[in-house]
């Protein structure tokens, strides 16, 4: 696994896996426990997956007090435009937004640690992707927010977009 810094927002990883190929097909080991709590003090707790159609947008939650949760993300299929926004009043790059198309690739996946106070979210561009998730924290429904995907300047050329009418709901977001 090789870890780079985001080129914008503080604290963010990407995470490259390499898979392995051979005339089977492919291996690929996404989560060894030592190697997050070395690297990150990443305790997973859950995993989840997501499931989208072409043109939804999953946008833009994040897991803050009491229950705070860092997120490592990962596109297992297809293509998205996974977005991320610095929410942090404390940070440098408060208000920052910084995206990155995950293509599933047959040399290597990328995943994103995405630290507490990041809000995250995605475009699906492709049928079927799917997108896992580990969370260093269980999901508490008190401690889970968000913020209106269109609400903070990202382009996210999509005129229609499939969008749950929780994410319809959620606020604007405003920089502190």
């Amino acid at each position: 696994m090789i870890i780079t810094d985001s080129e914008i927002i503080e604290g963010v990883k990407i995470i490259t896996l390499k898979q392995f190929n051979d005339e089977r097909g492919q291996l690929l080991k996404p989560f060894i426990k030592s190697f997050f709590l070395e690297k990150f003090n990443f305790d997973t707790k859950e995993v989840w997956f997501t499931f989208s159609k072409k043109n939804v947008i999953r946008a833009m939650h994040m897991q803050v007090a009491p229950k705070p949760s860092n997120k490592i993300v990962g596109l297992i299929q297809g293509a998205v435009t996974d977005v991320l926004l610095d929410t942090r009043n404390n940070s440098t790059t408060n208000g920052q937004s910084e995206s990155f198309d995950l293509i599933h690739s047959v040399d290597s996946l990328t995943f994103l640690f995405i630290p507490v106070g990041v809000s995250h979210g995605y475009k699906v561009n492709q049928e079927n992707s799917v997108v896992m998730y580990l969370g260093d924290e269980y999901h508490d429904a008190n401690s889970d927010v968000g913020f209106k995907w269109n609400s903070f300047g990202f382009d996210w050329q999509i005129e229609n977009p499939i969008i749950s009418e929780r994410d319809l709901k959620l606020p604007k977001f405003i920089k502190a």
